[in-house]
């Protein structure tokens, strides 16, 4: 457009200047004075500028701007500084379990704080509301995780997916292996296309990031900036550093080290002294054959703490005035039985040969070259029992920081925890008892280990149904356990010197205060127990309340401890688990019946204190149904009392209730009451059989029934002997009978029908549901299928119930399938590791029969209890805390370079070879033969040395599991 007023502008322009001379000479003369202008002052300011001396800028103003940005920056330090983050409390949901949840939140506390925060502090004024939003997504997308997870098919996926990726690629490698000696040429392996070079391999982890924050986090991190943020971080910064890592010939070789080695501590600590020979003879010859001084010290230390815990048993022994020496010399009678006087005499001669052994172990070290000081834990000082380590502060950090050495430190903090329970009040035992099992023995790593019939009783506990008895019991086992397997060892510490040393000048100082610990310091809180509330009325109606008082009792004791019970497991357990509903419907029912209980309580107390004013009106006859007897609707009140003579009416009770009784209920009520009164013989009752018109009751009939029976009741409660009786409110209370009646003792009394009846109920109750009791007793016992179900549930394991139940099913109506279907994929395993491929139906046959010896059960139910296991809250403890200590030791994240020169790493893949060699060939061995075994063992050691086979492995079984977790991705195959 511009274009075209420009084209007509210009002619007529030039039009106007030829018809117009003068408009032109004007315009002319204006342009060249203002180039001239413009010429001039151009000249002008350019010689000013180089006459001028030089520039400088004023020294004031400097000093002024840099006043002003060192004041904002202190500024700015100063409010980051002085603003103090209210960190909201986040209600994280609970995904697998306190403990492993525990553990997942402190590696996204660690991946934050070293991998996002370290560059947010730079970039944001106050990160820290963005940290935390960012942790609650993490959580979220591992919540989302955790909802996949729970879709696959983890039977398919091991055991079938899985192996058979694991077969292929040792196929795949023997084919490679095999063509390379035919051709004389160098092994050639197909690789995956990302796997060409690193730059494509960082573009696949990319890929993968980004699908992953797809999937995972919410729709906001899809934006570009953000989503390129976080592929970065996940590509560069920890999928391929863990890649790298778990690929990396060195580090396997080193984890194999490591477990090995830590089986052999663990099968170690069950070793005791003289289990090390047969004989003492052969233990004596053992000591002088041996040339290892680290072996000869160990030997001596375990002689030294045998011989301590034998002298403190010998001085048990002799307290109790079993003295082998005295009884010797001493011809007089004594109370002490042969089995006595021999467990004595046996236990004397240990303790001589024990001393002996360390006499000969001592001789052998100096033979060595020994000459370092021997530890004089079996001086004449005196030796602080385990009590008194226990019960002071310092000693329990103490032993806390030894048995930490051996994993075991659970054990102090259960007592710890246990002792605080003791002397808690009882509003908190439920909420301390869901601490201690949670921590302490539901626990992955826990060193406790009780029976199961103990963790019903803990489980009871928690459900209120039982004390805390159990937690007492457990308590006294541990300090047992403390006493018999680690307090020797502890005794022989550096720990127990520096407590030695801490108690002696705590003992200088007279600072005496620290050795008492928080429970003994803690004051003891009264238990509030409610108290009965008096019965109203006569005698007799305060005996026929009793039952009701006691229920009541017990039923607000039992509703308390639920209800406590259901808050602490709240804390404790996913929203969604059955456990917490069972427990809500269990504390809504005895809510209900506790009502009932005290609506029941108050109509008896109301009927005692107005004894002799009720009233009772019959209102209607109501005949639900043809073939039963009609009920009568019958309405209890109160009488109406007539003015006084001041003309001052009473003050009226408006209460009362409405109750359905039939003609048979009527008959007992005659039956009770007519021995208390001669005249009750001359009312009549109606009869039970009524005359019937077409099918249906005669009306007159009825009318007549009521009549009768409303007389009944105006003589009955008008007589002042039969209105105050028992059985007279019992009729007209509308209360449940099991309320109505007391504790009755129960005769044990044989009878057939008796034996018939309980027999069919059990037989009944194998095939019937399980379910809670509606009216259990105070014990609250229910059926054994009830407390494997709610053991289930409180595990974190009862919404997985049904799956194990169909599984079960199907597993009873399958029968006639093969017991071994499920570890096909892993006889072709087994046979292309172990060169068996001749031989696989001996193979599978021999492994069948190995496995249903050795585990009492089918193959296919091993392989699938083996895989539950693996993904149990135990391991998945284990894997994160493989993680945590392999990224972050001491909570400081590692540094990836590996400085680890050639001479080490050989010297691990040898030692490693040995171990993975011997621990292969001791456990299929006798299955497979040993030279079997141990080329098997080194076949696989061998595969596991190139980082490129083992990239190769880990991104086949990555893709699979990536599939199974994202079903969307298999339209893409």
């Amino acid at each position: 457009m511009l274009k075209w007023i420009l084209f007509s502008t210009v002619p007529i322009s030039i039009s106007i200047f030829w018809y117009f001379p003068l408009l032109w000479s004007i315009t002319y003369l204006m342009l060249l004075s203002a180039f001239i202008g413009i010429g001039i002052f151009m000249l002008t300011f350019w010689g000013h500028i180089a006459l001028s001396s030089p520039h400088q800028a004023s020294l004031f103003l400097l000093d002024k701007a840099e006043k002003e940005s060192r004041f904002l920056e202190e500024t700015i330090r100063e409010d980051q500084n002085s603003w103090v983050y209210v960190r909201r409390k986040s209600h994280l949901a609970v995904i697998f379990g306190r403990t492993v949840d525990s553990q997942l939140q402190l590696l996204i506390d660690y991946l934050i704080r070293d991998f996002v925060a370290r560059w947010l502090k730079e970039l944001s004024h106050k990160p820290e509301p963005v940290i935390d939003k960012f942790k609650e997504h993490m959580w979220g997308a591992v919540q989302t995780l955790y909802e996949r997870l729970l879709r696959i098919d983890a039977e398919k996926l091991l055991a079938n997916d899985m192996v058979t990726k694991i077969t292929q690629h040792f196929e795949r490698i023997r084919i490679a292996r095999s063509c390379a000696l035919e051709l004389n040429q160098p092994p050639v392996f197909a690789l995956a296309p990302h796997l060409t070079s690193c730059e494509t391999e960082l573009h696949y982890l990319r890929q993968i990031s980004e699908l992953l924050i797809m999937f995972l986090m919410p729709r906001c991190y899809s934006l570009t900036p953000v989503s390129h943020l976080l592929r970065e971080i996940l590509a560069c910064k920890i999928l391929q550093p863990a890649i790298n890592l778990v690929t990396e010939p060195d580090y396997i070789n080193q984890k194999i080290i490591q477990y090995l080695e830590a089986q052999k501590e663990v099968d170690a600590m069950h070793v005791r002294t003289h289990e090390y020979a047969k004989t003492f003879e052969d233990y004596i010859r053992l000591i002088n054959s041996c040339n290892n001084v680290d072996t000869l010290k160990r030997l001596r230390y375990d002689i030294v703490t045998q011989i301590m815990q034998a002298t403190t048993l010998q001085n048990m022994k002799r307290a109790k005035g079993i003295d082998v020496d005295i009884i010797e010399k001493s011809s007089a009678q004594h109370n002490i039985s042969r089995q006595q006087l021999a467990d004595a005499k046996k236990l004397k001669r240990y303790i001589n040969q024990l001393t002996i052994a360390k006499v000969e172990c001592e001789k052998a070290l100096k033979k060595l070259g020994w000459d370092g000081a021997f530890p004089a834990v079996e001086s004449d000082s005196k030796t602080l029992p385990l009590h008194k380590v226990m019960e002071s502060v310092t000693g329990r950090r103490y032993l806390s920081m030894f048995l930490e050495t051996m994993c075991s430190q659970g054990l102090v903090g259960f007592w710890t925890a246990v002792e605080e329970l003791r002397h808690s009040p009882r509003s908190s035992w439920h909420q301390l008892g869901a601490e201690i099992f949670y921590t302490y023995i539901r626990s992955p790593s826990a060193e406790i280990k009780v029976d199961k019939e103990t963790r019903k009783r803990m489980e009871a506990f928690l459900l209120g149904d039982k004390g805390p008895e159990v937690f007492y019991e457990v308590q006294e086992t541990v300090v047992d356990t403390i006493q018999e397997k680690y307090y020797s060892s502890f005794l022989l510490s550096d720990q127990y010197k520096a407590l030695v040393v801490e108690l002696a000048k705590e003992e200088a100082n007279k600072d005496l205060s620290s050795d008492r610990s928080p429970v003994e310091d803690r004051q003891m809180s009264a238990e509030s127990a409610s108290s009965a509330e008096s019965a109203g009325g006569t005698v007799h109606l305060a005996e026929h309340s009793t039952y009701a008082r006691r229920k009541l009792d017990q039923l607000q004791e039992r509703h308390n401890n639920k209800t406590q019970a259901l808050a602490a497991l709240r804390a404790s357990l996913k929203p969604e688990s059955p456990a917490l509903a069972m427990l809500a419907n269990e504390v809504e029912r005895l809510a209900g019946e506790q009502m009932r209980l005290e609506a029941h309580l108050a109509r008896t107390d109301t009927w005692a204190e107005h004894l002799g004013r009720w009233r009772a009106s019959v209102h209607s006859a109501e005949v639900i149904d043809e073939s039963k007897p009609p009920q009568f609707v019958i309405v209890v009140h109160m009488a109406e009392q007539e003015p006084t003579a001041d003309d001052e009416r009473p003050e009226q009770i408006s209460t009362g209730w409405v109750l359905l009784r039939t003609l048979n209920e009527f008959q007992e009520l005659h039956r009770k009451l007519r021995p208390m009164c001669s005249e009750l013989k001359n009312l009549e009752l109606p009869s039970n059989s009524f005359k019937f018109l077409f099918g249906k009751n005669d009306r007159q009939s009825l009318e007549k029934a009521k009549t009768l029976i409303q007389k009944y009741l105006e003589f009955v409660l008008e007589d002042d002997r039969l209105n105050q009786s028992e059985a007279l409110y019992t009729f007209l209370n509308p209360s449940s009978e099991y309320l109505k009646q007391g504790d009755l003792p129960k005769k044990n009394k044989f009878s057939f029908s008796t034996f018939f009846k309980s027999t069919s109920s059990e037989a009944g109750g194998v095939g019937g549901a399980a379910r809670w009791s509606g009216e259990r007793g105070g014990e609250g016992c229910g059926l054994a299928a009830d407390d494997e179900e709610m053991s289930l549930y409180l595990d974190g394991n009862g919404s997985d119930t049904p799956r194990h139940l169909n599984n079960s099913i199907r597993g009873a109506v399958g029968m006639a399938e093969e017991r071994d279907s499920i570890a096909e994929p892993l006889y072709a395993l087994l046979s292309e590791v172990f060169d068996m491929r001749g031989v696989f139906r001996w193979l599978r046959k021999t492994l069948v029969t190995f496995v249903q010896i050795t585990y009492g059960r089918t193959i296919n139910r091993q392989i699938k209890e083996t895989i539950s296991w693996l993904f149990c809250e135990h391991m998945l403890h284990y894997y994160t805390g493989v993680v945590l200590k392999s990224w972050w030791p001491g909570g400081v994240l590692s540094e990836t370079t590996n400085n680890r020169n050639l001479r080490d790493k050989e010297h691990t893949r040898t030692l490693a070879l040995q171990q993975l060699s011997e621990s292969v060939a001791g456990a299929l061995g006798s299955l497979l033969g040993a030279h079997t075994a141990a080329r098997g063992a080194h076949k696989l050691f061998h595969t596991l040395q190139n980082t490129t086979h083992n990239k190769q492995l880990f991104y086949e079984l990555f893709e699979v599991v990536l599939l199974e977790v994202f079903p969307e991705l298999k339209r893409y195959q």
